[in-house]
């Protein structure tokens, strides 16, 4: 478990835009859940460590280089993970950005909403700030994707009360209140 906790720290520094306990998960536990895709992007990212590793080994001129064919096959390697990593993380990455302009975007229009009902902004800002630090990380992993569509409907309930002038749940002796009735105005609105 202590070396997990390296994986969720990282994640914690990267304000949940990288998932680092799924790479904590497979080189720790030798368990995963990937699909066909994720397995195959993980091998073409291993494919182009290799051929970088073959090209800069088979390459290497020791004498203009000043390295052995070795270590500059294996800095080839690494850069080859980095870059071909890289490309295979931006789509997750690009995600998580857009869920977190989306949450800063859904943060300005209740703080404009709660002005013009005259609502205590310390109350508004406080849930807020509790808000944008809830994490769903459990034992394993840090569920980087899952904190940040959460996240993002506490915001769109919170948004959606106040503009259904519902705003009597605000009660600032009882954050955890607000934050369970935020989680049920989802159900009522399932609800025929």
């Amino acid at each position: 478990m202590f070396r997990l906790g390296i994986f969720k720290q990282l994640t914690s520094y990267s304000d949940n835009t990288i998932d680092w306990t799924r790479t904590g998960e497979l080189l720790l536990s030798y368990k995963h859940k990937y699909s066909s895709r994720e397995i195959l992007i993980r091998g073409s990212i291993i494919c182009t460590t290799a051929a970088f590793s073959f090209l800069g080994y088979s390459l290497n001129d020791p004498d203009e280089t000043h390295c052995s064919n070795i270590t500059l096959g294996l800095m080839s390697g690494f850069l080859g993970f980095v870059i071909s990593h890289g490309i295979a993380i931006i789509p997750i990455v690009k995600k998580r950005e857009n869920m977190r302009a989306e949450c800063e975007i859904l943060k300005e229009k209740i703080i404009e909403k709660s002005q013009e009902l005259s609502l205590p902004q310390n109350n508004i800002n406080a849930l807020l700030k509790i808000i944008s630090e809830i994490t769903l990380e459990d034992d394993h992993r840090a569920n980087a994707s899952q904190t940040w569509g959460h996240r993002k409907k506490l915001l769109n309930n919170l948004y959606e009360c106040l503009q259904e002038n519902n705003f009597l749940f605000l009660n600032p002796e009882d954050f955890n209140l607000m934050l369970e009735y935020l989680e049920i105005h989802t159900l009522r609105k399932r609800m025929p």
